[in-house]
């Protein structure tokens, strides 16, 4: 399959996976634009080292929640959960990539962040999972640190993008509208869905600036799309884009991703977010 001439250059997508729900959207949506930019993916097991050290105390239960029972869990259970987790996630990258996806897997061992970090290194694009209830130091810490640290743009994936999933780009005038555009129009034709371009809060000559840019740029690719301009003050307008993108993916950058608002971005939105470097 040709790439469109506006697909960003991407060939190596790293998906952080798990046998989670989560993950396997990652890997599902990173899938999709792979075979949209014959790009490779691989998929990254972590096992967390310091499950490893819990595991070995020799107090250590877990309790069921569903049943509510308690018993021990010590290390020989949590690798015979761990090999299990592993087939279940190589098997779920199996099936998303299938025959028109190259990947490959490997498993890594240590602090999750960090590690995600390491196989990052050299990769286009990070696919990583997270659900809404993600606590301070679960996918929530490792998502602000995907974002902070990640060498280009990060996919957090709340929900599987089904087709027609909305994809919603907010475009601010800074120096990566552009590429956030770019970022826009790939996931748009990888899902199938429509495309919203909103311009966030500026003065008169930066919005026409911006919409005549975005609107060459949109009739060229030949995409169902549009473009709405956003009112009021910043936190108003971030409000009004996730509220557009609602059930499907916004695409931003440090107009609305900025470091100090992950966390509230991700407890907040009932959207997936691409956030751009």
């Amino acid at each position: 399959m040709a790439t469109s001439p506006d697909t960003p250059r991407v060939r190596r997508i790293v998906v952080a996976i798990d046998a989670s729900p989560a993950s396997r959207a990652a890997a599902e949506a990173a899938a999709r634009l792979a075979a949209e930019a014959r790009a490779e993916i691989e998929g990254v097991f972590i096992e967390d080292e310091n499950l490893a050290r819990f595991a070995a105390l020799p107090f250590t239960r877990v309790v069921g929640a569903l049943s509510g029972l308690s018993r021990d869990f010590g290390s020989a259970e949590l690798r015979r959960t761990q090999r299990l987790q592993v087939a279940r996630a190589r098997a779920v990258l199996a099936e998303v990539a299938g025959s028109r996806v190259s990947w490959r897997f490997r498993i890594a061992r240590g602090p999750l962040a960090r590690e995600l970090m390491l196989a990052a290194g050299g990769a286009d694009l990070i696919s990583l999972g997270f659900t809404a209830g993600a606590r301070p130091r679960g996918a929530g810490s490792l998502a602000r640190r995907a974002v902070r640290e990640a060498p280009g743009p990060v996919l957090l994936l709340r929900t599987p993008l089904g087709p027609g999933a909305p994809v919603v780009v907010w475009l601010d005038g800074g120096d990566g509208d552009a590429r956030a555009l770019d970022y826009g129009l790939w996931l748009a034709r990888a899902h199938g869905g429509a495309l919203t371009v909103l311009i966030g809060p500026a003065d008169e000559d930066t919005r026409r600036r911006i919409e005549v840019a975005a609107g060459r740029r949109l009739r060229a690719a030949g995409l169902a799309s549009r473009i709405r301009h956003l009112e009021g003050d910043p936190e108003s307008a971030r409000r009004a884009a996730l509220a557009a993108a609602h059930g499907g993916i916004l695409v931003a950058g440090a107009a609305l991703g900025g470091d100090s608002r992950v966390e509230a971005l991700i407890k907040g939105c009932a959207c997936s977010l691409l956030l751009m470097r």
